[in-house]
């Protein structure tokens, strides 16, 4: 068994919908964890996502790590 962490939307209908793509060689059972944002945490995030001191440090990481997307290992 492997883990993949990727990110998704729970629509009302309890279907889930990823935002990429897992492309498998083939069809397969998967399990689940499924960790739900509260109402609460929704608005905190998009309060830090319109701070500006956080968008700073965040490009400062993206500056920092730039170079690790020449690694290769996004043809994973």
């Amino acid at each position: 068994m492997r883990a993949i962490e990727t990110t998704g939307t729970l629509d009302i209908q309890g279907h889930l919908h990823l935002d990429q793509p897992q492309p498998q060689p083939q069809p397969s059972r998967v399990r689940i964890i499924m960790l739900l944002l509260e109402a609460e945490e929704l608005h905190d995030l998009a309060t830090m996502a319109h701070d500006p001191d956080i968008q700073s440090e965040i490009a400062t990481i993206q500056q920092e790590f730039a170079v690790t997307e020449m690694d290769g290992l996004m043809t994973l």
